[in-house]
């Protein structure tokens, strides 16, 4: 997948050399226009006063122009490569007026950034491919009312906030960004804190423990176009407490400007982002995560479902928790993607398939030029294999009619809210 996109990084570097080289090699060419019609005048005629003063001119021999000249600008252009791209015939008159810059997307996490101000977020979950531009920094709390593995089927009519408290889980994702990703390429490094939960079955972690450390790289080809390579939770820190997956992705996020180059801070659905990719780890169906456990624990020589270790001896707590762990690392790549349409500058509405199941919400930017966000979602909607259905392990020996343990189930979608605070320096 690195040498995939060394190739894919190379042949945008090579095409984006190209289009400068030849945008900058294009001559100027000057015509005199008038200000007023726009229509090219004719050429500039000199000639030498012979009596200066009965022209009124100053000095004898001073040259003038007969006609007069109103302005200059450049028919043509010469393109800058730049962030800030204004096609030559927009240039502001009576009947045209200039329309904003074609400014090319940036951004940290999975929060946009572009017309110098964050954006709504565009993905929950699914990675989004557009990278930093300068130094960006991210920092987020994100809390979800039951957790794989909580028993979240086991409700027994307990109000929702101690449902939520006994089976909940949160943690603090930040996001350290740097390079550029219109130019050459853009960096992030992520970290996620699962000790924040004060209650539930981390109730005694330590605060901002379990930490798990991961990086991307990130490439825009087009204003609009990016790429993006990831793994996330790469480095457990602490592998008593870091317990999520291990996950490696690619991913290709396309916007498409709806209303043309107009500003969408003046319009309604201005902007439809989609993003596709293929992703492992978490991003796996969870009956594929299991299995993988279940596997895990047969290398490991521990006890688990259609294997009985050598001598009937099973194999060590650490053992049996090292293996659980590598059940949830890489593994295969499944489709992962999301689409999100800004309902306005400040609100966008969301929906993503993370491979596992189909998700959907909203994000808001509450107070706009400031870089706060707040995203909704409605996760683990399709009755899959999350539900107990249609369970394909992918394992020898385990039978079909395989049941899940019952705390792995859920027969009802979960819910999640984050917020994120977000700085560019």
């Amino acid at each position: 997948m690195v040498r995939d996109f060394s190739q894919i990084t190379s042949v945008a570097v090579a095409l984006f050399g190209i289009v400068l080289a030849a945008n900058t090699a294009r001559a100027e060419s000057w015509q005199l226009v008038d200000r007023e019609s726009g229509v090219a005048a004719p050429s500039v005629a000199w000639q030498e006063v012979e009596n200066p003063a009965a022209a009124g001119v100053a000095q004898p021999g001073t040259w003038h122009a007969v006609e007069k000249i109103n302005s200059w600008p450049q028919v043509g252009s010469i393109q800058a490569a730049s962030e800030d791209v204004v096609a030559p015939d927009k240039v502001e008159s009576p009947s045209n007026k200039s329309l904003p810059a074609r400014q090319w997307l940036s951004g940290n996490g999975r929060v946009p950034y572009w017309n110098a101000d964050w954006k709504p977020q565009i993905s929950n979950i699914v990675p989004q491919a557009y990278g930093p531009r300068g130094v960006m920094f991210s920092v987020g709390v994100r809390g979800i009312d039951c957790t794989t593995g909580a028993n979240c089927r086991d409700r027994k009519g307990m109000s929702y906030s101690r449902y939520f408290n006994e089976k909940g889980d949160a943690y603090i994702a930040t996001t350290l960004g740097f390079g550029d990703s219109s130019k050459w390429l853009g960096i992030e490094i992520n970290n996620m804190s699962q000790g924040v939960a004060f209650s539930g079955k981390r109730a005694g972690d330590p605060f901002l423990g379990g930490n798990m450390t991961g990086f991307s790289i990130s490439r825009n080809i087009s204003p609009d176009t990016a790429i993006k390579i990831g793994v996330e939770n790469m480095i457990r820190w602490d592998p008593k407490q870091a317990d999520l997956g291990k996950n490696a992705y690619g991913v290709v996020s396309q916007r498409f400007r709806l209303n043309g180059n107009n500003d969408p801070e003046q319009s309604l659905f201005s902007n439809l982002f989609i993003t596709l990719g293929l992703g492992n780890g978490e991003f796996r169906p969870v009956d594929k995560v299991i299995g993988a456990q279940i596997q895990a624990q047969r290398d490991a020589h521990c006890w688990t479902w259609g294997y009985i270790p050598p001598g009937g001896i099973d194999c060590s707590a650490k053992a049996k928790s090292n293996a659980l762990l590598k059940g949830t690392e890489y593994g295969q790549f499944y489709p992962i993607g999301s689409v999100a349409l800004m309902l306005y500058d400040s609100v966008s509405l969301i929906g993503e398939f993370t491979g596992r199941n189909l998700y959907a919400g909203a994000s808001v930017q509450p107070i706009r030029g400031f870089g706060w966000t707040i995203t909704a979602m409605a996760e683990n909607l399709l009755p899959n294999s999350d539900y107990g259905r249609n369970i394909q392990l992918g394992v020898r020996n385990i039978p079909s009619n395989f049941v899940y343990p019952p705390n792995v189930i859920i027969d009802t979608p979960k819910f999640s809210i984050q917020t994120n605070l977000n700085i560019k320096f």
